[in-house]
């Protein structure tokens, strides 16, 4: 039997944000695998993959980290009840300061070296679901494993990752499909502002979670001329700040307008950055983010 689609209005809701939901916890195997998504998007995760996926594609985690949200989707396609293939890149590396933060305090078993795999594969298996880790330079994967329904996005750290990832996956979304990009409300990244701005015609914003994450419907087929038109690559600090007003002007929520307008600040107190790291932490001031509100 046919799964319906979940509507936008209902998405529009926030369901995730449910008291019910926030009032419970998931399982412990799920909780103990590490992550740095806020509470929301743990949970929007789940939500998305447990009442939105419909079986027609495949559930795609891009910067898994050590897989903290490959295993909050993965879990959701178990409460499903439906069949389904996760595949999660990274590199699947840390540094020994990295571990002893982010996986050891945390109760991840300690292990040599800087090689997360197994540790990751060991902890995503309590999950029960078909996992696919693959370890590696984004840069140098592809995608051939037909459709994608749910793609969540939390690796354009620069124009040139932002664009391999949409030449490489954005043609395999399916009409429908959902994608949460993590870093859009994040200052640091203005080049995912822009693309998802380039490509409207392809994607539909839905709803911003309080902090960082942005869910999009894909409404139809990404063809090679809206890959080349969706291009970070070469914008100027003048056009990405185009773009992003662009998309405050449309964004029909304060709060995320505000953040949004982040990277257009962020460029200015950091010409010419096109690495995440470079920019310089957003100093906030009322009366400027006012100005360009009120001109929107």
């Amino acid at each position: 039997m046919s799964v319906p689609p979940v509507s936008d209005t209902v998405l529009r809701r926030l369901p995730w944000n449910s008291v019910f939901l926030t009032a419970q916890s998931m399982p412990p195997h799920v909780l103990a695998i590490p992550t740095m998504l806020t509470p929301e998007e743990q949970r929007m995760l789940v939500w998305l993959t447990q009442h939105a996926y419909r079986g027609q594609g495949a559930i795609v985690d891009l910067g898994a980290f050590f897989g903290g949200s490959t295993g909050r989707m993965a879990y959701g396609l178990v409460q499903s009840g439906l069949t389904g293939h996760v595949h999660s890149y990274d590199r699947f590396e840390i540094t020994p300061d990295g571990a002893e933060k982010w996986l050891f305090s945390k109760g991840i078993p300690r292990f040599e070296g800087t090689d997360m795999l197994p540790a990751s594969r060991a902890a995503l298996g309590a999950i029960g679901a078909d996992i696919h880790l693959h370890k590696g330079d984004i840069m140098q994967a592809s995608w051939k494993n037909g459709p994608i329904e749910v793609l969540h996005v939390d690796i354009c750290k620069n124009p040139a990752t932002t664009d391999h990832i949409a030449r490489q996956f954005y043609p395999a979304l399916l009409p429908g499909a959902l994608v949460v990009q993590q870093d859009y409300l994040h200052f640091r990244t203005p080049w995912v502002i822009a693309q998802m701005a380039l490509m409207a015609d392809c994607f539909e914003m839905i709803v911003p979670t309080e902090h960082h994450s942005v869910l999009f419907r894909c409404t139809r087929e990404v063809t090679a001329a809206d890959l080349d038109k969706g291009r970070t690559v070469g914008l100027s600090d003048t056009q990405l700040k185009a773009l992003i007003l662009d998309a405050a002007r449309k964004m029909p929520f304060r709060r995320a307008q505000e953040l949004v307008l982040d990277s257009w600040f962020a460029l200015e107190a950091t010409p010419n950055a096109r690495q995440g790291h470079q920019f310089l932490p957003v100093q906030r001031d009322a009366a400027r983010y006012a100005d360009l509100l009120a001109d929107l």
